[in-house]
Parts: structure tokens; C-alpha cells; sequence
């Protein structure tokens, strides 16, 4: 603890000065540092540059009484403790003192046994205070605050907005960045882009910043800018962005020790008010055009971007839940596309007809044992939800339909496999945020019937760990797998499966990857009307412009070209 005594006789601070290096704990001394000033200008001056933790001071001092030293360090928002060692008796200056945030009020000639308690209170206090400052980051307020662990009251907003610049009771918006099954590989490099998103520099906060002081003409606003602070949501397998107003001007003068200060400084910055709105809309402006197309063309495999504002940041547990039900909308929505409650209300919903042919044609090809026919029949019934817009429900409830009476036609000829599994694929298409879940409920629901959906895999020329390979291929080909991973399940090195790859397939690992994927789209190209960014988005592709590349370079033409061709 850093300690500074001011005061005027020399007899008082030096027999203060042996008293402190009498205080010892665990074998040390409690006052790592102790300096001493004659006056209270000497005082001032040395508490303005040291910055101790407790200052011990008389009142009665030369140059500057004790009372104008405290006053002007509380002015200049010199936050320390303070402990008072005088002979004045006068009740008025006692007063001041403690008005002035004062720990304790010792008279002269104080006892050594008063002194040293006093002392230990204030270092007991210390230890609390750089707990609670070390507990309560910007993270872990926000972090609370979504959890809806945080319930904060008048001292705790005066605390956030002095350290801060904002509180609890301002308005807030959340960027929920939902990445699926790829959440954990992602994270950290997905953090790190929102984050650099969302700076000063690429967010153009400081254009906000500027039209906002210039907008409103008011000095009290000239500070405010808008900040944001992303934060990984594991059980949502999300991060979230929250963006907020954030009060940097000058507030010297406006919040001092005392509480009553405090409080009139806290009231006449009222949370909520029109330029933290203002700040908002245009950050939402700015996200929308920068940081939600970059996470388009970066961020591989699901992503959903969910965005909802609130009057108070109080109010974020509530909102959340509201954006975890809209999640699902992620199947009507482009990928990456910005989902939010206002856009969902505006859509222009078109009821799901039953395609009751199209169930007509699958359950023959199911008879014929036709797999060709069948995958044709699936995609052209992806097509019919993603032509227009239907609710995610009546999507999800036409799938189940459709496999149901696709089950049906293979009973008729066949023991289904488990029951239980097709209960399973059920379950995870009703729970399905994105087509990529559903793809995978899908691979389990054509399990159960005997079949793969994309060919054969019991080759007796291949060797096991190359066999499972190809299945962790087939069924990931469209969710970014790579070879790391692969190698990671299998328990080997990238190189010794890359090799045995090769050796036993003839094809590279990348390349048969490439390969399922330019099939696929070959596919959908042929047998639906999908767009390229949604036929991106169903074979993995986070943008259509590399897919269409990559497509020509297979094929030596580009998917609309080869789909006229086709027709």
C-alpha cells in the first residue's frame, strides 16, 4: 500500500511514519511505500504525481489548509483513500471531511492501537475494491447483463459510468453471429474479425462520433461515440456483438467522491436520451453494410446473423430469447443475411402448398428402388422452399410429411433398420436452424432405410480408416470438413492420411471434396430453380462468386451456362 502523510510538524509525521512500519502481515509490511509532505501544497503536488492508495493527513496545513488540498485532488478526480490526523475539534470541518469522502476521523494525540486499525480497514477496503475492479470488466458486466445476472442500482450505473461511460439503463443493440456446428473451430478467428470490425477505424465510429456533436451543438454530447464488445455465447454456439453508446467527454468536475455529487451528475445525463439513439441507428447502418457482409464471405459452413435492439441494455435477457425464436428464419434467409423481427413481420409469406405430386413421384422411385430419382425428388423439393417465402415451420412440417410418406413406400418392401433413428431424424429436422442441420437429420433419416445418399461405400479394396474417411467426406463435403479434422477423428497424421488417400482412392483428399461439391451443384443446377447463392449455401460455398470459379474451372463453364445447356 502506497502511503502519503501531510502534515505540518515534524514530530506528528515522523511518529506516524514509525507507527506504519510497525504494521506487518504474513511476515510483511503492510505500507510498501511511505512519503511525507510539510504542506499542503507540497502535499497536493506529490498526491497528483504519486497517486497513492491512502493519504494521511491534518487539516490544519500551510500554503493550503487540508480541506482546499482535498477538495482541489477530488476536483481534478484524484480518487484515494484518506485518513485524518488533527488536533481541530471544530464539529463543521469534521464535516466537510467526511463530505468529502473521508475514511475516518482521527483526533491528536491518536493511539498507536487506533491508527493501526484504521490503517488495516482501509487496506481490507483496497483489497475488496481491486477485486471487484478486476470482476467487474466491461466483458463480465456484459456478460452478466445477457445472462440476466447483473440487476443494477443507482451506485452500480454511477460506477460503470464514471469507469465506462455508459450504464445499464442505456439503450443497447445485439448482433447475434450464430455459427452453427463449426462454432468451436471458428470462434476465436470469428471473434477477432468482429472485433476489428467493429473499431473506430473500420466501423467508422469516428464519422458517427463527428455527426453526432455536430448534429446535436451540444458540448455534453461532444464525447459519445459508439463501441462494441463481442463476447462468445457457448450454449449458442453464437457470438455476441453488443453495441452501445459510449460517453467519453470530459466529465472533470461533474463526478467526485461525493455522493451527492455523484447523483446529480448521474441525473443530468439521463440514460436513454435521443443522441444515444441517434448513435445506435447509425452503428446498426454500418454493421449492416460492413460487418455482415464480411462474415458472409469469411465465416465457412452455418452462419446465421440475428440483430434486435432494446430501450434498455436491462432488457437483453428478454431480447435474446426473442432472437433465439427467430433463429430458425435462417432457412427463408439468404445465407448470412441480417435477420430481425421488423424484416420477418414485413415479409410477404406465401402459404406452403403440399406437393403431393412430387410425393406421388418419390414414393414410386422408393417402390423402383430408383436412388437417382429419389435425390431428384429432394432437391426439386428444396426448390419448391426456397421459390417463395414460407415460415420455417411450414417448411420443417412439410419435410417430416414428405419423408413420412416416403418411409411408408419402403415398409411396404422393407424392415426399416431403428425406429428410434427415424424418431431422431425427425426431431432434428423440428430443431433445425439451418439446411446444413437438415441435410445432416436427412443423412440419418436415409440411413435407417439402408441407403446412402451420395454412393456406396463397402469397397473391400479399401482399408478401414480410408472407408471411414470417405464417410466423414460424404457427409461433411458441404460443411468446410477438411483434412486436419478428418485426421484428428482418425487418430493419424494430416501426411499418413493424405497419402493412404491418394494411394487407395487415386484422388487427392481436397479434390474428391471438390469433386462431391461441383456433383452436387450439378445437381441442383439440373433438377431445381434455386439462385447460385442459395445452391452456394447448400454445398458448402460461402460465396457464390468463388463457387462459380471454381465450377468453370471444372467444368470449363460457368453454372448458368450450364444450366441452359442442360435445358
Amino acid at each position: 500500500m502506497k502511503i502519503i502523510i501531510v502534515d505540518g510538524k515534524q514530530s506528528d509525521r515522523e511518529l506516524t511514519q514509525n507507527i506504519l512500519s510497525t504494521i506487518i502481515e504474513d511476515d510483511k509490511p503492510v505500507c510498501e511505500s511511505v512519503k511525507t509532505a510539510a504542506d499542503g501544497k507540497e502535499g497536493y503536488d506529490q498526491i497528483r504525481t504519486e497517486k497513492p492508495d491512502l493519504v494521511i493527513m491534518d487539516i490544519k496545513l500551510s500554503g493550503m489548509s487540508g480541506l482546499s488540498m482535498l477538495k482541489k485532488l477530488r476536483a481534478d478526480q484524484v480518487s484515494c483513500h484518506v485518513l485524518v490526523l488533527t488536533a481541530d475539534t471544530d464539529f463543521k470541518k469534521a464535516q466537510q471531511a467526511i463530505g468529502l469522502g473521508v475514511d475516518d476521523y482521527l483526533l491528536k494525540p491518536v493511539k498507536k492501537a487506533r491508527l493501526v486499525k484504521a490503517v488495516l480497514n482501509i487496506r481490507e477496503k483496497l483489497a475488496k475494491e481491486r477485486a471487484q475492479e478486476k470482476a467487474l470488466t466491461q466483458e463480465s458486466i456484459f456478460m452478466g447483463c445477457i445472462n440476466g445476472q447483473v440487476h443494477p442500482d443507482q451506485e452500480f450505473n454511477l460506477m460503470t459510468k464514471e469507469k465506462y461511460g455508459f450504464t445499464l439503463e442505456d439503450p443497447g443493440a445485439l448482433l447475434m453471429v450464430w455459427l452453427g456446428s463449426g462454432y468451436m473451430q471458428q470462434r476465436e478467428d470469428v471473434k477477432r474479425l468482429l472485433e476489428n470490425i467493429g473499431s473506430t477505424e473500420n466501423m467508422g465510429i469516428a464519422e458517427l462520433t463527428g455527426s453526432m456533436e455536430n448534429a446535436s451543438g451540444d458540448p455534453e454530447s461532444a464525447g459519445k461515440r459508439c463501441a462494441v464488445c463481442v463476447l462468445p455465447v457457448d450454449t449458442w454456439h453464437a457470438l455476441a456483438v453488443i453495441v452501445y453508446s459510449e460517453d467519453h467527454s470530459d466529465r472533470t468536475g461533474k463526478i467526485r467522491a461525493e455522493k451527492e455529487d455523484l447523483r446529480r451528475a448521474y441525473k443530468a445525463s439521463e440514460p436513454g436520451d435521443k443522441e444515444d439513439g441517434r448513435t445506435l441507428n447509425s452503428a446498426y447502418e454500418a454493421l449492416k453494410r460492413q460487418a455482415v457482409s464480411v462474415l458472409g464471405s469469411s465465416v465457412q459452413g452455418e452462419l446465421a446473423c440475428l440483430w434486435g435492439e432494446a430501450e434498455h441494455m436491462t432488457d437483453f435477457p428478454e431480447l435474446l430469447r426473442r432472437l433465439r425464436r427467430i433463429r430458425e428464419w435462417n432457412l427463408v434467409f439468404d445465407r448470412g443475411e441480417l435477420i430481425e423481427e421488423e424484416v420477418i413481420e414485413a415479409l410477404p409469406l406465401v402459404p406452403l402448398k403440399y406437393p403431393a405430386e412430387l410425393e406421388s413421384q418419390a414414393r414410386q422411385a422408393v417402390l423402383a428402388s430408383n436412388a437417382e430419382e429419389i435425390r431428384k425428388c429432394y432437391y426439386r423439393l428444396y426448390a419448391v422452399f426456397r421459390e417463395k417465402p414460407h415460415s420455417p415451420q411450414e417448411i420443417k412440417e412439410c419435410l417430416i410429411r414428405f419423408n413420412m410418406a416416403v418411409l411408408g413406400a419402403y415398409k411396404t418392401q422393407n424392415e426399416v433398420q431403428s425406429e428410434l433413428r427415424v424418431q431422431d431424424s425427425m426431431y432434428g429436422i423440428r430443431e433445425a436452424m439451418s439446411w446444413a442441420e437438415i441435410r445432416a437429420a436427412m443423412d440419418i433419416f436415409f440411413q435407417t432405410m439402408g441407403q446412402d445418399t451420395d454412393r456406396d461405400l463397402e469397397n473391400e479394396d479399401l482399408s478401414s480408416m480410408i472407408r471411414k474417411a470417405l464417410q466423414l467426406v460424404y457427409k461433411y463435403y458441404d460443411q468446410g470438413i477438411t483434412l486436419e479434422e478428418t485426421a484428428r477423428q482418425l487418430f493419424v497424421s494430416e501426411e499418413y492420411l493424405s497419402s493412404q488417400f491418394k494411394k487407395e482412392t487415386g484422388a487427392g483428399f481436397k479434390e474428391t471434396v471438390r469433386r462431391l461439391r461441383i456433383e452436387r451443384i450439378k445437381g441442383l443446377l439440373l433438377n431445381t430453380g434455386l439462385k447460385l447463392n442459395q445452391i452456394a449455401e447448400l454445398t458448402g460455398y460461402a460465396d457464390p462468386k468463388y463457387m462459380s470459379r471454381v465450377f468453370k474451372e471444372e467444368t470449363g463453364i460457368l453454372p448458368n451456362e450450364f444450366r441452359k445447356s442442360a435445358h
